[in-house]
């Protein structure tokens, strides 16, 4: 007879479940507040109303949770440019303008200064 695995869940884990995109939309929010060249868990952690402990619980690393935070600000834009790219049918002046007026928006500054940080 096979042996069924049962996964056993703690408390804290399952606190956090569901919670880990809020957490991401507050790092997010941190990083384009703050910028990443010196981010660290303790004041990201302070800032967003948890430990340190709970962050790597729930991310891994601070890796990751650039990776997470990289990867969700991309999202924004892409999702973003799609508009403007599908309006263009292509055309590569239309995307370009499109581009160049979204990096003068200023609901769009705090995204752009972080990828330009990245790079």
């Amino acid at each position: 007879m096979p042996h069924e695995q049962i996964e056993v869940v703690d408390g804290r884990t399952r606190r956090w479940e569901g919670r880990k995109s809020d957490l991401v939309h507050a790092a997010v929010e941190y990083v384009l507040d703050t910028g990443i060249a010196e981010l660290t868990l303790r004041p990201l952690g302070a800032a967003i109303g948890v430990s340190n402990t709970t962050l790597i619980r729930q991310f891994g690393s601070k890796d990751e949770i650039i990776r997470v935070v990289c990867q969700q600000i991309h999202g924004q834009m892409v999702a973003s440019l799609s508009g403007f790219w599908q309006r263009s049918e292509g055309r590569p002046a239309d995307v370009l303008r499109a581009l160049w007026t979204l990096w003068l928006a200023p609901e769009y500054a705090r995204q752009f200064t972080f990828l330009f940080e990245l790079y």
